[in-house]
């Protein structure tokens, strides 16, 4: 089993990237933050989930390449199955449908689903055609997904999953990006009458911030008075007002870096945007390295992954963007999102391990 399923090295080596140092690091500032604002039993369950994730992503990046490229889209469709079971059998919580109740873990389903198109559509256009049954095949993988998280309904993830997959299809061929987008612009007129009413109000909010401060952009509001009133240097460590007087909503998932800003300042947030620049980083070097274009795909997806959400997250905490409620990486509180981004960090390194090693039907770039 040993044999079939990992690869054996030669040397112990436990990490091939600085990749899971920056993450641990995200994290424990994270562990640090939820500690400060008296969220103990969240704080000490983050800091598991850190010491669970890391062999986890260990695991992954000893897997056979080959067993992960064979299995991508059986991955795949296990996650729009669980997506499906999400809608028949889940409780409605917070409005919306996204928990999943397997007996011994409960999970939100789009988080796995991430990973699902991450695989399944790398794999596809490794081995694709430029033909139109092609695309739209490539359509079908994208678009499934998207409109079962959307009914969800969950905005921010469905737009993690649409730009990630744009990127992708950028990369592998320009014409079919082209055509989405052109196609994407001439639906925007028709968007606003499938929105729900509360995104409606969180878009309304974003345009006139001062339109309803206590209700539609209190959560806007707040961050902004958080990040604010932190300063450059912030008031110290649990010397937040915000969050301990309860001010700050969802303080220790979605507006994790309103908290941070508000104890640590402006150096706060710009250590946590260094940590991202720095995973960015090593992901980029290890593209212009790899010649196999499903690895390339991968590593283009995951990266265009981790710096959408993070943009977004932190665009929505400063007033840049809608409140799309959405995580920050590493960072925020909870155990599916946590789990979906180490399986990508995992996901990388494997490739760092094995970036030569040729899969079925490999087309291999030119250095």
């Amino acid at each position: 089993m040993n044999a079939r399923i990992f690869r054996n090295e030669h040397r112990f080596k436990i990490f091939n990237t600085k990749l899971p140092i920056y993450a641990s690091l995200l994290q424990v500032i994270g562990f640090f933050a939820l500690w400060s604002m008296s969220e103990n039993k969240k704080a000490l369950s983050h800091l598991v989930r850190l010491i669970a994730m890391i062999p986890i992503s260990y695991l992954i990046r000893k897997v056979r390449p080959s067993l992960i490229f064979s299995f991508s889209d059986f991955f795949y469709f296990i996650c729009v199955l669980l997506l499906l079971f999400t809608f028949l059998y889940s409780k409605k919580h917070m409005g919306a449908y996204r928990w999943l109740n397997l007996f011994f873990i409960k999970i939100q389903t789009s988080d796995l689903m991430k990973v699902g198109v991450l695989l399944y559509l790398s794999k596809f256009l490794h081995i694709s055609s430029s033909s139109f049954k092609s695309f739209a095949y490539v359509l079908c993988i994208v678009f499934i997904p998207f409109f079962f998280v959307m009914k969800q309904p969950d905005l921010g993830t469905s737009l993690i999953i649409l730009v990630t997959a744009i990127c992708m299809i950028y990369m592998h061929n320009f014409w079919w990006f082209l055509s989405i987008f052109l196609s994407g612009v001439s639906f925007v007129p028709f968007v606003w009458k499938f929105l729900h009413s509360y995104q409606k109000n969180r878009i309304m909010a974003f345009l006139n911030p001062s339109l309803d401060t206590k209700g539609i952009g209190y959560h806007s509001n707040q961050s902004i008075i958080s990040i604010g009133s932190g300063g450059f240097w912030g008031k110290g460590v649990g010397k937040s007002t915000q969050s301990t007087m309860g001010f700050l909503p969802e303080k220790h998932t979605d507006f994790i870096i309103s908290h941070i800003a508000e104890e640590l300042g402006l150096i706060g947030i710009f250590i946590i945007i260094l940590l991202f620049f720095l995973i960015l980083l090593e992901i980029y070097k290890l593209i212009k390295n790899v010649k196999i274009k499903y690895y390339r795909m991968l590593l283009i997806g995951i990266s265009s992954y981790i710096l959408f959400q993070a943009y977004m997250n932190i665009a929505m905490s400063v007033g840049l963007c809608p409140v799309v409620g959405i995580t920050l990486p590493f960072t925020s509180y909870g155990g599916s999102s946590l789990l979906s981004i180490w399986i990508c960090i995992g996901l990388v390194e494997n490739i760092a391990s094995n970036q030569n090693y040729v899969l079925p039907g490999s087309d291999f770039y030119k250095t």
